[in-house]
Protein backbone atom coordinates (compact mmCIF):
# COMPACT_ATOMS: atom_id res chain seq x y z
CA UNK A 1 0.00 0.00 0.00
CA UNK A 2 2.54 2.56 -1.10
CA UNK A 3 0.05 4.67 -3.03
CA UNK A 4 -1.74 6.14 0.04
CA UNK A 5 1.61 7.28 1.50
CA UNK A 6 2.70 9.19 -1.61
CA UNK A 7 0.29 12.11 -1.02
CA UNK A 8 1.68 12.39 2.52
CA UNK A 9 5.23 12.52 1.21
CA UNK A 10 4.28 15.21 -1.30
CA UNK A 11 2.45 17.16 1.41
CA UNK A 12 5.52 16.99 3.67
CA UNK A 13 7.73 18.21 0.81
CA UNK A 14 5.39 21.11 0.03
CA UNK A 15 5.13 22.07 3.71
CA UNK A 16 8.90 21.93 4.12
CA UNK A 17 9.27 24.41 1.26
CA UNK A 18 6.60 26.71 2.68
CA UNK A 19 7.58 26.77 6.33
CA UNK A 20 10.67 28.55 7.58
CA UNK A 21 13.32 26.09 8.69
CA UNK A 22 16.31 26.32 10.91
CA UNK A 23 19.59 27.31 9.32
CA UNK A 24 20.06 26.35 5.68
CA UNK A 25 23.65 25.33 4.90
CA UNK A 26 24.87 24.80 1.34
CA UNK A 27 28.38 23.47 0.79
CA UNK A 28 30.14 23.66 -2.58
CA UNK A 29 33.66 22.40 -3.24
CA UNK A 30 36.01 22.58 -6.19
CA UNK A 31 39.63 22.04 -7.11
CA UNK A 32 41.73 24.82 -8.59
CA UNK A 33 44.77 23.34 -10.34
CA UNK A 34 47.83 25.62 -10.34
CA UNK A 35 46.04 28.22 -8.17
CA UNK A 36 47.40 28.82 -4.68
CA UNK A 37 44.97 29.08 -1.75
CA UNK A 38 46.16 32.67 -1.23
CA UNK A 39 45.33 33.63 -4.83
CA UNK A 40 41.89 32.01 -4.61
CA UNK A 41 41.04 33.81 -1.35
CA UNK A 42 42.39 37.13 -2.65
CA UNK A 43 40.11 36.84 -5.72
CA UNK A 44 37.06 35.79 -3.70
CA UNK A 45 37.51 38.51 -1.07
CA UNK A 46 37.55 41.22 -3.75
CA UNK A 47 33.88 42.21 -4.13
CA UNK A 48 34.17 43.49 -7.72
CA UNK A 49 34.92 39.88 -8.72
CA UNK A 50 31.60 38.53 -7.42
CA UNK A 51 29.47 39.56 -10.42
CA UNK A 52 32.14 38.10 -12.71
CA UNK A 53 31.65 34.56 -11.41
CA UNK A 54 28.20 34.53 -9.73
CA UNK A 55 25.34 34.53 -12.23
CA UNK A 56 22.81 36.02 -9.79
CA UNK A 57 25.14 38.85 -8.70
CA UNK A 58 24.67 42.01 -10.75
CA UNK A 59 26.72 44.65 -8.95
CA UNK A 60 28.57 45.53 -5.77
CA UNK A 61 28.53 48.98 -4.17
CA UNK A 62 31.01 50.31 -1.66
CA UNK A 63 34.39 51.94 -1.38
CA UNK A 64 37.48 50.13 -2.61
CA UNK A 65 35.56 47.17 -4.08
CA UNK A 66 38.53 46.40 -6.37
CA UNK A 67 40.71 45.06 -3.55
CA UNK A 68 40.24 42.37 -0.88
CA UNK A 69 38.07 43.50 2.02
CA UNK A 70 39.62 43.77 5.47
CA UNK A 71 37.77 42.73 8.62
CA UNK A 72 35.05 45.24 9.44
CA UNK A 73 34.70 46.55 5.88
CA UNK A 74 31.31 46.21 4.19
CA UNK A 75 29.77 46.27 0.72
CA UNK A 76 26.26 46.01 -0.71
CA UNK A 77 25.65 43.27 -3.26
CA UNK A 78 22.81 43.68 -5.77
CA UNK A 79 21.48 40.38 -7.06
CA UNK A 80 18.29 38.74 -8.26
CA UNK A 81 16.68 39.98 -11.47
CA UNK A 82 17.05 43.77 -11.55
CA UNK A 83 15.14 45.90 -12.41
CA UNK A 84 12.20 43.48 -11.95
CA UNK A 85 13.42 41.90 -8.73
CA UNK A 86 16.41 43.84 -7.37
CA UNK A 87 17.59 42.23 -4.15
CA UNK A 88 20.30 43.66 -1.90
CA UNK A 89 22.42 42.25 0.91
CA UNK A 90 25.02 44.13 2.93
CA UNK A 91 28.07 41.91 3.52
CA UNK A 92 30.73 42.60 6.17
CA UNK A 93 34.10 40.88 6.13
CA UNK A 94 34.39 39.33 9.59
CA UNK A 95 37.53 37.25 9.07
CA UNK A 96 40.27 37.08 6.47
CA UNK A 97 43.45 35.04 6.27
CA UNK A 98 45.77 33.58 3.64
CA UNK A 99 43.44 30.63 3.15
CA UNK A 100 40.11 31.75 4.65
CA UNK A 101 37.54 34.49 4.20
CA UNK A 102 34.23 34.95 6.02
CA UNK A 103 31.50 37.42 5.09
CA UNK A 104 28.44 37.94 7.29
CA UNK A 105 25.11 39.69 6.84
CA UNK A 106 23.15 39.56 10.10
CA UNK A 107 20.21 41.50 8.61
CA UNK A 108 20.33 39.45 5.39
CA UNK A 109 17.53 40.07 2.92
CA UNK A 110 14.63 41.89 4.59
CA UNK A 111 11.72 39.55 5.27
CA UNK A 112 13.36 36.64 3.44
CA UNK A 113 16.51 35.53 5.28
CA UNK A 114 18.79 36.67 8.09
CA UNK A 115 22.14 35.70 9.59
CA UNK A 116 23.57 35.03 6.13
CA UNK A 117 27.17 33.88 5.82
CA UNK A 118 29.70 32.99 3.13
CA UNK A 119 32.62 31.03 4.58
CA UNK A 120 35.48 30.25 2.16
CA UNK A 121 38.34 27.87 3.00
CA UNK A 122 41.15 27.06 0.55
CA UNK A 123 43.75 24.36 1.20
CA UNK A 124 46.82 23.24 -0.71
CA UNK A 125 46.08 20.15 -2.80
CA UNK A 126 49.64 18.81 -2.77
CA UNK A 127 50.04 19.29 -6.53
CA UNK A 128 50.56 23.06 -6.72
CA UNK A 129 46.89 23.96 -6.66
CA UNK A 130 44.16 24.23 -4.08
CA UNK A 131 40.92 22.74 -2.89
CA UNK A 132 38.22 25.31 -2.19
CA UNK A 133 35.10 25.02 -0.03
CA UNK A 134 32.26 27.49 0.26
CA UNK A 135 29.82 27.00 3.11
CA UNK A 136 26.90 29.36 2.54
CA UNK A 137 24.31 29.55 5.30
CA UNK A 138 21.26 31.56 6.27
CA UNK A 139 18.18 31.45 8.46
CA UNK A 140 15.04 31.50 6.30
CA UNK A 141 12.24 33.87 7.27
CA UNK A 142 9.90 33.08 4.38
CA UNK A 143 8.99 30.29 1.95
CA UNK A 144 10.99 32.13 -0.73
CA UNK A 145 14.21 31.45 1.21
CA UNK A 146 13.47 27.72 1.25
CA UNK A 147 12.35 27.64 -2.38
CA UNK A 148 15.62 29.34 -3.39
CA UNK A 149 17.79 26.42 -2.20
CA UNK A 150 17.97 24.60 -5.59
CA UNK A 151 18.75 27.86 -7.44
CA UNK A 152 21.41 28.88 -4.91
CA UNK A 153 22.95 25.40 -5.09
CA UNK A 154 23.14 25.63 -8.89
CA UNK A 155 24.40 29.24 -8.80
CA UNK A 156 27.18 28.30 -6.33
CA UNK A 157 28.16 25.23 -8.37
CA UNK A 158 28.43 27.20 -11.62
CA UNK A 159 30.43 29.92 -9.86
CA UNK A 160 32.92 27.65 -8.10
CA UNK A 161 33.18 24.68 -10.45
CA UNK A 162 33.06 26.46 -13.83
CA UNK A 163 33.50 30.24 -13.80
CA UNK A 164 36.05 30.61 -10.98
CA UNK A 165 38.47 27.99 -12.39
CA UNK A 166 38.12 29.49 -15.88
CA UNK A 167 38.85 32.97 -14.49
CA UNK A 168 41.88 31.89 -12.41
CA UNK A 169 43.35 29.43 -14.94
CA UNK A 170 46.99 30.28 -15.60
CA UNK A 171 47.66 31.84 -19.04
CA UNK A 172 48.24 29.29 -21.77
CA UNK A 173 46.65 26.41 -19.85
CA UNK A 174 43.57 25.80 -21.99
CA UNK A 175 42.37 22.26 -22.60
CA UNK A 176 44.63 20.84 -25.36
CA UNK A 177 41.96 18.39 -26.54
CA UNK A 178 39.00 20.59 -27.30
CA UNK A 179 39.56 24.05 -25.94
CA UNK A 180 37.77 25.95 -23.19
CA UNK A 181 34.34 24.33 -23.66
CA UNK A 182 35.83 20.86 -23.26
CA UNK A 183 37.72 22.04 -20.17
CA UNK A 184 34.47 23.32 -18.63
CA UNK A 185 32.70 20.06 -19.49
CA UNK A 186 35.54 18.08 -17.85
CA UNK A 187 35.34 20.23 -14.69
CA UNK A 188 31.57 19.75 -14.55
CA UNK A 189 32.05 15.97 -14.84
CA UNK A 190 30.33 15.79 -18.21
CA UNK A 191 33.48 14.54 -19.99
CA UNK A 192 36.13 12.18 -18.63
CA UNK A 193 39.51 13.53 -17.57
CA UNK A 194 42.20 13.13 -20.16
Amino acid sequence: MIAPRQPRVMLKLILSLLSPATTVRLVTTTSLPAVSPERAIRFLSTPSNWPIIVLSSWAVRGTDIDRPLAPGEAVDEIFGLPPLLPLEVSWTCTSIGESTAVFDSPSGLAGVAENCQMDFVAEKDGAGGSLLRLAMSYEPLSPLANAAVPLLTLDNAIALKLLLPARLRPPGSSDPAGGPLAALARRAGLLPDQ
